[in-house]
């Protein structure tokens, strides 16, 4: 049982499921964000004027919000990072995206993102206030959860908790494709009209530079595949290489990505074991979070075996990387590989990441 206070709120996580305190605490930290980006910090004074207060009736039809937070505690290692999980995409199709948002010239936009249905293709935003992580994840699910923003083009209050609890930012939601959707985020309620032009002329823009067909593309062929990565990073078929899966987390980016799952851990039991040992895993590398436990600084790299693989964590300013391994691999060939897969993750950040992040809008 895990509780977490936030001024008049008291969050509690009940749980058999053997997850780390540290990451069911992160969890409630989410959740409230997610009802803060509903309802703003307006709930907490509300609370402390009448203790009696009642919030059900304004959550009214979020359900699905709030369960879809819940499903990706489990399933998204973005969530256990705080991180953001990009879509690996060709820098040049990035550039042209992030290009085609820049062009949206109204004084009251703040935030523009180009989202599919589990990643962020990019984002802009103003340089003296880039948006955070955990306010991206909150809006990507704040819009992902809903199938009513799929049937048209729509515009919803929500509030970004790290930008400003007090206030609500409008939300113009539009589905340009199936699984490509424009999110532009204003400080003006009158905004909708402002924004749908603003939305027509990137959409022309990301379809002159064939945006959303290198979007489909690297969706249907991801560039970051175990079988596709040189084998000298660890790469190649299934029994040619110990590496089974990782995730790499770049810290100064505040973004994540990993692999798609492959044999033998195809299946959604053997999957959310492995997701479990990750979150025990990045528990026992971060132990110097955790008061009375000051030794854990020095912990860089941390190896551990199982009957199913073994999994070795190497933590650095610039990133973290977790990965798993057949189960007859020792430390010093697991240390090997991970210091070869993250040189070249290194190498390779122009395409896997968003980056320069974040980017002004232009202004000229």
């Amino acid at each position: 049982v895990v509780f977490l206070v936030r001024g008049p709120l008291y969050l509690v996580a009940v749980a058999a499921t053997g997850e780390p305190v540290s990451f069911l605490a992160k969890q409630l930290d989410l959740m409230y964000g997610q009802l803060i980006a509903i309802l703003t910090n307006a709930v907490e004074r509300a609370f402390k004027k009448s203790p009696k207060f009642d919030m059900r009736q304004l959550l009214g039809g979020t359900g699905p919000v709030l369960k879809s937070l819940i499903h990706s505690f489990t399933w998204e290692p973005s969530i256990l990072m705080g991180a953001v999980a990009p879509l690996p995409l060709p820098v040049e199709a990035r550039k042209a995206a992030t290009a085609a948002l820049q062009l949206a010239h109204l004084p009251s936009l703040q935030f523009a993102v180009l989202l599919t249905n589990s990643q962020v293709i990019t984002v802009v935003s103003p340089r003296k206030n880039p948006m955070h992580p955990s306010d991206l994840i909150l809006v990507a699910n704040f819009v992902r959860s809903s199938e009513s923003f799929r049937l048209s083009e729509s515009f919803s209050p929500v509030c970004l908790p790290k930008f400003n609890p007090a206030v609500f930012m409008y939300s113009y939601i539009c589905y340009l494709e199936e699984d490509v959707c424009l999110l532009l985020l204003s400080s003006a309620p009158d905004s909708f009209y402002d924004l749908a032009e603003a939305r027509q002329s990137i959409e022309a823009n990301l379809k002159a530079h064939d945006v959303i067909g290198s979007v489909s593309d690297a969706q249907s062929f991801p560039l970051l595949q175990l079988d596709h990565l040189p084998a000298f990073a660890g790469g190649g078929p299934i029994g040619l290489t110990p590496l089974l899966h990782f995730i790499y987390h770049n810290i100064s980016l505040g973004q994540v990505v990993s692999p798609s799952f492959r044999c033998p851990i195809d299946t959604k039991c053997s999957k959310k074991r492995l997701l479990r040992e990750y979150q025990r895993l990045h528990a026992a590398v971060h132990l110097d979070t955790v008061p009375g436990h000051p030794e854990s600084q020095s912990h860089r790299v941390h190896f551990r075996g199982s009957e199913q693989y073994v999994l070795l964590a190497t933590i650095s300013a610039e990133f973290e990387l977790y990965a798993a391994f057949d189960p007859l691999t020792d430390k010093s060939a697991a240390v090997s590989i991970c210091n070869r897969l993250s040189g070249w993750m290194r190498g390779e950040e122009a395409d896997l990441f968003i980056s320069p992040y974040p980017i002004a809008f232009d202004q000229t």
